[in-house]
């Protein structure tokens, strides 16, 4: 029965991701991914003129609305971009970590993210100077958006101040984000040694672990013990990357429960 699992994995379909696009190599992921840096770009030098986050959009009249919808509608386009590279290398990076090119690509717009997640706090900060009952009674777009500003308005009082977000930003690739593709890489590499019908093989960590649902118990069991103790063979960078991520969490948002 295990040997049949192992024939039914090597058979079971891949992502098909070419309809977003052929490759992280290709040309039409080149240029989308040039088109999101120079739209982040854009949206960054649209938040430095009309001062988005340093000065408070005040008061609620036809200007303010104009430019209310100008930037909600930016912002959410180059969201909208930025999520769809993220996701599809997201995909890849996860089917295959040995994937060099898209690995290549993960890390690359990574550091490109850097500078779109910089805006995340100051839009937070000038949603929380808005008037949202004005707003949202002059703008449909608000009215659109009136959870989520409320959401953000409340959030807004866990900021830190605005150059420790920007220095946040800035080293989350090197921090929080590097100790978890650290864990995420290390896991699915891991392989465990188990003996099935007879033979002993090393498996994928993530096979072993679909040994939980084979009918045998003694199956079961067996799968249960080589994956904690493969677990176990792992604590120490395991523990590392989680608590990389935990003290880059803690350290970046004391100064916000302090206050």
């Amino acid at each position: 029965m295990a040997t049949t699992t192992v024939d039914m994995a090597e058979k079971l379909p891949r992502w098909d991701l070419d309809s977003i696009f052929p490759s992280p190599e290709s040309p039409e992921f080149q240029e989308a991914a040039a088109n999101a840096s120079l739209a982040i770009a854009e949206l960054t030098a649209l938040f430095d003129r009309q001062e988005i986050g340093t000065r408070p959009i005040e008061p609620i009249d036809a200007n303010a609305i104009t430019i209310f919808d100008e930037v909600v509608t930016r912002y959410d386009a180059t969201l909208e971009d930025a999520l769809r590279l993220d996701g599809y290398l997201g995909c890849l990076t996860v089917a295959d970590v040995r994937d060099e090119a898209a690995q290549a690509a993960a890390s690359e717009w990574r550091e490109t993210l850097v500078d779109l997640a910089r805006l995340a706090p100051r839009f937070t900060a000038w949603v929380a100077t808005l008037d949202i009952e004005a707003i949202v009674a002059g703008s449909r777009i608000a009215r659109e958006h009136e959870s989520t500003l409320r959401r953000l308005r409340r959030g807004a009082a866990h900021l830190m101040d605005p150059g420790e977000e920007d220095l946040a930003a800035a080293l989350a690739p090197s921090g929080a984000t590097a100790w978890m593709a650290l864990r995420d890489e290390l896991m699915a590499l891991a392989t465990a040694r188990i003996e099935l019908d007879g033979e002993v093989r090393d498996q994928a960590l993530s096979d072993v672990d679909n040994l939980r649902f084979h009918p045998d118990r003694d199956v079961r069991r067996r799968g249960h013990e080589v994956a904690d103790g493969a677990r176990r063979a792992l604590a120490v960078p395991l523990v590392a990357a989680i608590n990389g991520v935990k003290g880059t969490a803690t350290d970046t948002r004391a100064p916000a429960r302090l206050e």
